[in-house]
């Protein structure tokens, strides 16, 4: 296709000449030092506004093969640089099968560039040469083997790109920010990549540049918010991940629930470790971990629903023997583990006997939670302690006691938790947001049943025993309020209230 010109041979301008293409436009040439080439360029002074002061090229555009200017023809070998660089409204072009060059930016920010087709004869593509444009496909030919810096960056529709074998240079950044592009064809192997849920993320590939391309591709996972990638169903947990595309392949990306998994605290009811999880509304059930007897090695203790459950009963720890540290886990809705929760490691309680009558206690901290004070409570039962000091929690893991009464007493630690648990406490006394130790004797029986005045009440073969004299009312309650009529109880822990007096958490553990 020849087109012949109208304009004039002009150096005070950036062109040479110019003329009026098939689509109508007018494009602008410059006349390479061969004499018989000439490359498409801009007619303005500034790149930056290249059509400044002329009318840019809108809608379709079809580039001739060649033109016709003082008595010569010309063939069109190169789209220069900035040639049609922020042409905004140009929606297609057509490419000559004699352009062997994209020249640097040559269709930069066209922002509506939808439709393209590079010719067979094209051997390199510029930096920026298509950077910010709309097509959603492109199809590199076999002739190309260098593809520029930024070439393809910010290409946000683009879906799906073939490249061949031919291609041996791949610059920095090519395909940077292409955010949607799930589909590249190398010669005859194509990678296709999905989401398992687009509402929770999406992925995409980018290219790795290389001056020696292998075929290595990125694949790249980004989850929306309140969500987290999890893995590849190549098994890969990298995100980015590199892969080398050697055959056909259909790689999906898996995301999941954002779910923190939290310990509120790990209390001591009843010579047992009772845990007290915050419960997230995305978690169907949670794992419960323990250090085993190999330090940061946890065993799975139980997995419990999370509908279900608050707090979980430790039966087979031993408070008053040694200290215990504990991580959970949360399962989502697609079946998925969390990492593990940060590590809870409860307080030890010991007592030995002073000078003069003093009692001497001893703890190790508390750990997973914040605090600022401990509280020391004292008692002539189990059930009536009472605090008799609080002291600061920087550093502090001992106290005497010079005002001991005589005969047994015991002895408990308590953290006041800089935050609340949310966890629900009903019916109980114990305030939310002290976590308290096991609980210390200087009697060498040990520790006696529940008593509250005349009131007793204990567990026995997974039943909850009240001896009231008074005869009372006896209401048992769950976790969660609801009132229990069965006489039988699984482990868990419960409240009992009997008339309007006595109101206690108790822990039955069915051995």
């Amino acid at each position: 296709m020849v087109v012949f010109t109208f304009g004039i041979f002009a150096q005070a301008f950036a062109y040479n000449f110019s003329a009026v293409s098939p689509s109508g436009h007018t494009l602008y040439y410059n006349i390479s030092s061969s004499g018989n080439h000439v490359s498409v360029t801009y007619p303005s002074n500034d790149p930056y506004n290249p059509y400044n002061g002329y009318t840019e090229p809108t809608g379709t555009l079809i580039i001739p093969d060649s033109v016709y200017f003082n008595g010569n023809y010309y063939i069109v070998t190169s789209i220069g640089d900035w040639a049609f660089s922020f042409c905004s409204n140009i929606v297609s072009v057509s490419i000559p099968r004699t352009t062997k060059i994209i020249g640097d930016c040559a269709f930069g920010s066209c922002t509506s560039l939808s439709s393209i087709i590079l010719p067979d004869s094209i051997i390199s593509l510029g930096v920026c040469a298509f950077q910010n444009c709309a097509f959603d496909t492109i199809i590199i030919p076999h002739s190309v083997s260098s593809i520029g810096n930024f070439a393809f960056k910010n290409c946000t529709h683009l879906v799906s790109l073939t490249i061949p074998t031919s291609v041996v240079n791949i610059g920095f950044m090519s395909f940077d920010s292409c955010i949607n592009l799930t589909s590249i064809t190398i010669d005859t192997n194509t990678l296709s990549l999905h989401s398992n849920d687009t509402s929770m993320g999406r992925a995409y590939i980018d290219i790795t540049n290389s001056s020696s391309w292998d075929y290595s591709l990125k694949i790249i996972a980004t989850p929306k918010q309140g969500y987290k990638f999890h893995s590849w169903s190549t098994g890969n947990t990298s995100n980015p991940d590199i892969i080398y595309l050697t055959e056909d392949s259909i790689i999906s990306a898996f995301f999941t629930y954002m779910i923190e998994p939290r310990i509120c605290m790990v209390d001591v009811e009843n010579e047992r470790n009772i845990l007290y999880i915050d419960l997230d509304e995305n978690a169907l059930q949670y794992n419960i971990y323990r250090e085993s007897v190999v330090s940061n090695v946890y065993d799975l203790l139980a997995s419990v629903n999370a509908d279900s459950i608050s707090a979980w009963i430790d039966s087979s720890s031993r408070p008053n023997t040694r200290s215990y540290r504990y991580r959970i886990s949360a399962i989502d809705p697609l079946g998925f583990e969390s990492e593990l929760s940060n590590v809870h490691k409860t307080m030890h309680l010991s007592i030995n006997q002073g000078i003069g009558g003093h009692w001497n206690l001893s703890w190790t901290p508390y750990e997973g939670t914040n605090y600022s004070t401990y509280i020391i409570y004292r008692g002539t039962s189990t059930t009536e302690l009472e605090q008799i000091d609080a002291i600061p929690a920087n550093g502090n893991t001992s106290y005497t006691d010079e005002d001991a009464p005589s005969g047994t007493i015991y002895y408990q630690v308590g953290i006041v938790m800089n935050n609340t648990c949310q966890s629900s406490f009903p019916f109980s006394s114990k305030n939310e947001n002290i976590c308290r130790s096991n609980i210390a004797t200087n009697s060498a029986v040990g520790i006696n049943d529940n008593k509250l005045n005349r009131t007793r009440i204990y567990t026995s073969n997974g039943m909850i025993i009240v001896d009231d004299p008074l005869h009372e009312q006896v209401r048992i309650f769950d976790i969660i309020g609801r009132q229990i009529k069965n006489c039988s109880l699984p482990t868990g822990v419960y409240f009992v209230k009997v008339g309007n007096h006595v109101s206690r958490k108790i822990a039955v553990i069915n051995e």
